[in-house]
């Protein structure tokens, strides 16, 4: 379930590694998404991808569920932020150094006689402030 997939994903993502597909967004969806040109968001399968799809064991409308997720290794910074932004909601302060949490995996559906895959609903994800030292 969605509920299975984020507690796993949140303890010990690399046991997701195994049931994972690597994707990154193609480059002409992105361009066209911030140019305002098009509101959807391609995948293609690639190594050097920053995210994962994981196939959810739910069934909607007799179709399988995809779930799109981070990959817990990414390395956040400025040049990658906006891509995320494109398919994830992101709550709190960015703080790369104290990693990020995932509220709400982003979904897709394969686009059918080609390979890509579709981003129909984004995801969220919630970066872990540092704690707050309280004098006694």
């Amino acid at each position: 379930t969605k509920a299975d997939l984020l507690a796993q994903y949140n303890q010990d993502a690399v046991a997701l590694r195994d049931r994972d597909i690597i994707v990154k967004q193609t480059e002409n969806s992105l361009r066209q998404y911030f140019q305002g040109l098009g509101k959807s968001i391609e995948f293609e399968t690639g190594t050097t991808g920053k995210y994962w799809i994981v196939q959810s064991p739910e069934v909607q409308n007799h179709l399988p569920s995809y779930y799109l997720i981070l990959r817990k290794d990414i390395q956040l910074n400025r040049h990658n932020l906006g891509s995320i932004r494109a398919c994830f909601d992101l709550e709190n302060k960015i703080n790369p150094k104290h990693g990020f949490d995932l509220v709400a995996p982003a979904v897709l559906r394969p686009i059918k006689g080609t390979g890509l895959w579709l981003l129909t609903q984004r995801g969220a994800v919630r970066f872990r402030t540092p704690p707050i030292e309280i004098e006694p």
